[in-house]
């Protein structure tokens, strides 16, 4: 693993999916059809909200967790929810202003920790920019895992890139 992304993950916490999965939303809610002014302003929607954006229910973080995770690839993938998509497009509209954002998630890898199976969006160029991934069966993965949104009670998890554990250390 280059210096860069070794870098870039150690500067996140270390945490688990388990714990991310456990999170609920706290904090105040707005609709979003009250942030229309800073919408036609070109403001960054989720910039400029005093809190979690509500829309068709998608509650979108404000503030997302961000969680360096080690897990187990179990080297099964499928497509990513509709559901899913429509909370990762809502995020990428609200967050950085572009549309159809969850093409860049359009699979979900399959990730153990302690045991439990967890569907994870990965981003594209995680994979390799290839529709088969990069990762390995049965290797462990250090992770860039973003908590973006709930779904009612469910929070929508979202893998920006990984490393195999083996290449990644971590110079404390």
């Amino acid at each position: 693993m280059s210096a860069q992304p070794a870098e870039q993950l150690a500067r996140y916490p270390s945490g688990t999916l388990a714990n991310l999965v456990a999170e609920r939303p706290h904090g105040k809610t707005v609709p979003l059809e009250s942030l229309s002014v800073e919408i036609q302003r070109g403001t960054f929607a989720l910039a400029a909200a005093p809190g979690d954006i509500m829309y068709e229910g998608v509650r979108v973080r404000r503030i997302q967790t961000q969680r360096r995770i080690v897990a187990t690839y179990l080297g099964r993938q499928r497509v990513t929810g509709r559901d899913r998509r429509k909370a990762i497009d809502y995020w990428g509209g609200l967050a950085a202003s572009k549309e159809n954002y969850s093409q860049v998630y359009a699979t979900e890898l399959a990730f153990s920790e302690d045991g439990k199976t967890y569907w994870l969006p990965v981003n594209l160029l995680a994979m390799g920019d290839r529709a088969t991934p990069s990762f390995t069966s049965g290797e462990r993965y250090v992770l860039f895992v973003h908590s973006v949104a709930w779904l009612g009670a469910v929070p929508v998890l979202v893998v920006l890139f990984g490393a195999p554990e083996s290449d990644f250390s971590l110079h404390e």
